[in-house]
């Protein structure tokens, strides 16, 4: 089976990460799926945001979890993109899962970045509500979360991210993991192939050069994450 493509914030090379617009993109790109981070608004909001801090994305000193969901849409969070996406916003979790029902054969990867109980209800309740849980990947580098959504959704998909971690394989089946999620540099044959002896699937962040690209295909990795779907998926076909 082909190596799957996942883009990395959506399509984040060429459009405003983390938003519809880059998630969209990524689509018409044939993105085998898309992976997005989770904030909680100070008003219980689950948003797409990699920050928690709306500086860098929307030029606003701001902290997500002090803000009200109607003052973070006052914001524009276009990143370096303004000239071609001027008017983006930072989007909910359920907006996202609304474009995944009309791209039923894809994949969803939600990043966990905050950490309280109720971020992780509150996260998991929607997937749960959507009927997408099937498609969906709950990854995190806090080994307590993973933990946390499994508590919460038996049934949930979790990962575990990590740059290089020597018990990793051993926690996530230990802990029911469905995947690891390693820096694409720990991605060697070896690795990759005692990860999947121990029934794991991995998903390696961020692969952006051909180069790795094609190493990854080569080391046999299931999906990679990506800012260029495009360019991933024409080094695939051509693999």
């Amino acid at each position: 089976m082909k190596t799957q493509i996942w883009g990395h914030r959506g399509s984040s090379g060429y459009a405003p990460e983390n938003t519809i617009e880059a998630f969209e993109l990524a689509f018409k790109m044939n993105s085998d799926g898309i992976e997005l981070d989770t904030h909680m608004t100070r008003d219980g909001y689950i948003v797409v945001s990699h920050d928690e801090n709306t500086l860098r994305c929307c030029g606003s000193d701001a902290i997500i979890s002090g803000m009200t969901l109607a003052e973070l849409r006052e914001l524009k969070a276009c990143g370096g993109f303004a000239n071609q996406y001027p008017n983006v916003k930072i989007p909910l979790l359920s907006e996202v899962l609304e474009l995944m029902k009309n791209n039923s054969d894809k994949y969803l990867n939600i990043e966990l970045k905050a950490t309280s109980w109720e971020f992780l209800e509150k996260t998991a309740e929607i997937c749960a509500e959507s009927g997408l849980l099937h498609r969906i990947i709950f990854s995190s580098f806090t080994r307590t979360d993973l933990i946390g959504v499994k508590t919460i959704l038996p049934t949930a998909k979790t990962a575990l991210l990590f740059c290089d971690d020597s018990d990793a394989i051993n926690f996530c089946v230990k802990s029911g993991c469905f995947a690891v999620h390693p820096a694409y540099f720990w991605c060697t044959p070896q690795n990759i192939s005692a990860a999947h002896m121990n029934g794991l699937f991995v998903h390696p962040w961020t692969v952006n050069t051909p180069e790795m690209l094609k190493k990854m295909y080569s080391a046999g990795a299931d999906a990679v994450i990506t800012n260029y779907p495009d360019m991933a998926v024409q080094l695939r076909n051509e693999f």
